[in-house]
């Protein structure tokens, strides 16, 4: 994957995310937790 696909991806992630979010900018305990999970899974891919 180049730099250019992995910025696209992580700037798509990142708004799909931000649908979930409250006014406050904060998420649901369970999808807190899933966000991070997959922010660690894509860190170690």
């Amino acid at each position: 994957m180049t730099k250019k696909e992995h910025d696209s991806l992580q700037i798509w992630f990142e708004r799909y995310v931000n649908r979930y979010r409250n006014a406050d900018g904060v998420l649901p305990a369970a999808l807190e937790l899933k966000y991070h999970h997959s922010r660690r899974v894509a860190d170690n891919a």
